[in-house]
């Protein structure tokens, strides 16, 4: 399917009506502290400032709601330590990105934004979109003109298409293995199996080069 022209239907309802809490998840991460590594896997982006008693609200929040993760989190704020150990950030951007999807990937329930692509509807919701991306945060915010109508026409879908197909590209050893990977067809899968890097020129002289090194007996000096 070649993506020409896109629609985006949303509600006229902004998102800068939230509650004070929930704009604690979405400030701008701007101390020296080392930041998460993305707010929309599900993890808090707290502003420098954040108060105690914010963090108190929230710590009663996650032992109500039984989120354990982000207790630890409010926890190590107020005793002055790391916004959580950098060696298990990975792991919970890939299973809170996982979750997310679960939830929220073209799920019509309680979506509030359809994508319309070539009489296809895909649909979304807006707090999510918003707080993945600072241009999507900017259009439901009204900060753009598309923000303020019902149905916007977003005619740059060929660039985001190709975009994308680069990135996948760029990055074939982490995508192939997704599930997601599979929806991939025709010309779209051709074009990311024959730009895909590392070139498969390059992967056949390193299994060469594998071959020959593990064939050499050891030679003692």
């Amino acid at each position: 399917m070649r993506v020409k022209v896109a629609s985006v239907h949303h509600n006229n309802e902004k998102i800068g009506r939230i509650p004070r809490l929930r704009k604690i998840f979405s400030k701008k991460q701007k101390s020296k502290r080392t930041p998460p590594v993305l707010p929309p896997a599900g993890l808090p982006n707290l502003p420098p400032d954040v108060s105690g008693s914010d963090l108190d609200v929230l710590i009663a929040l996650s032992r109500t709601f039984e989120l354990p993760l982000l207790d630890t989190i409010c926890q190590n704020l107020k005793q002055g330590d790391e916004f959580l150990n950098p060696s298990i950030r990975t792991y919970y951007n890939d299973l809170f990105g996982q979750k997310m999807k679960s939830l929220f990937f073209n799920k019509a329930t309680f979506a509030d934004v359809i994508f319309k692509v070539q009489g296809k509807h895909f649909y979304g919701h807006k707090c999510v979109l918003a707080t993945c991306s600072e241009v999507m945060k900017a259009i439901f915010s009204g900060s753009f003109l598309e923000g303020r109508k019902s149905l916007s026409q977003i005619h740059n879908a060929v660039q985001l298409e190709r975009w994308a197909l680069f990135f996948i590209s760029s990055n074939y050893e982490a995508f192939k293995n997704r599930k997601e990977f599979s929806l991939l067809e025709g010309a779209k899968k051709e074009h990311v199996e024959m730009n895909q890097w590392p070139p498969v020129s390059y992967l056949c002289e390193v299994e060469k080069y594998e071959l020959t090194k593990t064939g050499e007996k050891c030679k003692v000096m």
